[in-house]
């Protein structure tokens, strides 16, 4: 990590400060939903109002679609849960026909895609029907006003799983498999139609997870990431399926493993940067040791925040060094060893006194200082003003 990355701690003391007030406010609840007479009047309007549009002998299962795509809405929120979006066409999850097909006949199965809206964060359902079809059409637009009502408790984006890097090969042998990543374990198995999953972070073993999944899309390889369980197909795509819903949140081509470094690759550029650390660390000494007060300053965050051993005694000695040499971060450094409680090195005039050179080299965050200490102390001590 180079030290332009690095911020000085005298700043820890303000932000300490603001997430203590920030824990302190409550997120604010949301708002109770609409009594339900009011919204049943809303809807019965809403729908009325796109009735007008079809014909008469049309409008009444246009009207009754639209309630009923609403009132689903409506008992998913009532009893706290999210409700998912509503489409009209074949889902891409693949259907299993009951009994054996005609002959001549045969599955196409569409390629997987992601059953997540991107914006909100909902699941996306198909169902069958079509818009020429007034009760569809109202089932549809009755589910889209509902959801709009109450957008703003809907929202809640998904992050984007993260690939993994450790893939094991599918053993269609074996009744299940184990998988193992940072912080968690699942097992799997495919079943006649499906997949079948337990994972740690629901509650290993006890419970499960499924989703229908074809046998004609084979399963080559499988991963485990925080959330999700990753599945490489014969088809060329890579699946992030989540574990807690089954729901696909990510679909990738298979090209996408071949971007990311193996753990040999990712040792090696660790071995490289270690290095370059070593080697950078070596070079501020060298000019530390001949006096150049920024590479002091620099040496210090080093040995303070490195990806290299650390050194406390080592950083506190370069901060004195580049204190004396006149650095004005270096002076605020070692000032809040002075301040802190504790502290064999706990000298408060000490830590006024290189507070206020600070501010007088035009260190901003050492003005702030100062005008805190004088409020705290009366306004008989207000600090001088420095340009």
């Amino acid at each position: 990590m180079s030290e332009r990355n690095l911020r000085s701690s005298a700043c820890l003391g303000f932000t300490a400060l603001l997430l203590a007030s920030l824990a302190a406010c409550k997120r604010p609840e949301s708002a109770p939903l609409q009594p339900r007479a009011e919204w049943e009047q809303a809807a019965t309007q809403a729908s009325d109002k796109g009735a007008r549009s079809l014909q008469e002998t049309r409008q009444a299962d246009y009207r009754e679609g639209f309630r009923n795509g609403a009132a689903m809405v409506r008992a998913a929120l009532e009893v706290g849960q999210r409700p998912y979006l509503l489409r009209l066409g074949t889902s891409p999850a693949t259907v299993r026909p009951l009994g054996a097909l005609p002959p001549g006949f045969e599955i196409e199965e569409a390629p997987l895609a992601s059953e997540l809206d991107p914006e909100t964060g909902l699941e996306i359902r198909f169902v069958q029907g079509d818009l020429s079809m007034a009760f569809s059409r109202g089932q549809i637009e009755g589910f889209a006003w509902a959801l709009e009502r109450d957008r703003a408790r809907l929202i809640k984006p998904r992050l984007r799983p993260a690939l993994p890097r450790n893939w094991e090969t599918w053993n269609e042998t074996a009744p299940s498999q184990r998988l193992s990543a940072e912080g968690g374990t699942a097992l799997i198995q495919r079943i006649p139609g499906g997949l079948l999953w337990q994972s740690q972070q629901l509650g290993f073993p006890i419970l499960r997870r499924w989703r229908m999944w074809s046998d004609q899309n084979a399963i080559r390889a499988a991963a485990l990431g925080p959330d999700c369980l990753w599945v490489e197909t014969v088809r060329g795509e890579l699946a992030a399926v989540d574990l807690e819903t089954g729901v696909i949140r990510e679909v990738l081509p298979t090209s996408a493993r071949s971007t990311l470094p193996t753990g040999q690759e990712l040792r090696q550029q660790a071995k490289r940067e270690e290095a370059e650390q070593h080697s950078y660390r070596q070079g501020l000494l060298k000019r530390a040791e001949a006096g150049d007060g920024k590479a002091m300053l620099s040496l210090a965050h080093n040995y303070r925040a490195s990806l290299l051993p650390r050194d406390a005694d080592l950083a506190l000695h370069w901060y004195q060094k580049a204190a004396e040499a006149g650095e004005p971060e270096a002076m605020l450094q070692v000032a809040m060893r002075h301040l802190e409680e504790g502290s064999p090195l706990r000298d408060l005039k000490a830590a006024r006194a290189l507070i206020e050179k600070a501010a007088k080299a035009g260190n901003a965050e050492a003005q702030t200082y100062l005008e805190l200490l004088a409020r705290s102390e009366g306004p008989e001590t207000a600090p001088p003003k420095h340009p």
